[in-house]
Formats: C-alpha cells, structure tokens, sequence
C-alpha cells in the first residue's frame, strides 16, 4: 500500500481553498445568523472582523495551523478576555468547517487550546 499523496493534487486544494475571512463570512451567514441571538451575532461579527480578519484573515483556511493560532493567542494576551472570547469563536468555526466537511480533521489548529489568565472584576 502507498500512503503517499499526490503533491499536485495537495497544491491544487490549497491553492483553491479559501481564506479564514472568506470562511468566516460564511460562517456568519451560515451559522451565526440563523442559531444565535443578536447580540451574540454582534459580538462573533465584531470579533471576527477586529480580530480574526485582522490577524490571520488571509490564511488559507487548509493550511492554518496550530503555531497560528498560537500566535494569534500571544498577539492578543494584553486583552485575555477577548482572547479568550475570540479562541472559543475560531474553535467553533473550525469544528464546523470539520462537520460541514469543509476540512479534515488533519488539518485542525485548534485542538488542545490554552485560555488566558483573566483577571477577576
């Protein structure tokens, strides 16, 4: 048996794939719209647009990894509540993107995240 895959086709798949702020627009569409209050719905759109669009928007939704997502985390650590807020957003978005099968699960950044320290009011 050959587990070897075909470079090209590998290519052909990022090179269509869309980036994460494609993919968040269509999450809102799909998802934030139709299953979650409005104020919640402002919330996902203001994070995703300040946020996620901001930092790692023109990744290719295949090819983001966990290191981005690290890094994502340690750009936002001065404001650890949205951080948090946003990790918990970018989570649900790639678990989606997996049951819509829009990627595989080899391809998910998102597993075993860590929270920030939030101070207490």
């Amino acid at each position: 048996m050959n587990d070897r895959k075909d470079p090209s086709t590998e290519r052909g798949e990022e090179r269509t794939s869309p980036t994460i702020s494609q993919f968040c627009k269509f999450f809102i569409e799909r998802h934030v719209k139709t299953h979650l209050k409005s104020t919640t719905q402002a919330a996902s759109q203001r994070a995703t647009t300040l946020f996620i669009a901001k930092k790692i928007g023109r990744r290719k939704r295949i090819s983001t990894t966990r290191s981005d997502v690290v890094t994502f985390r340690y750009t936002y650590r001065h404001v650890p509540y949205q951080a948090n807020r946003t990790l918990g957003l970018l989570s649900k978005i790639f678990s989606l993107a997996i049951l819509w099968s829009v990627l595989t699960r080899r391809s998910q950044s998102m597993q075993r995240r860590e929270m920030l320290q939030e101070a207490e009011a």
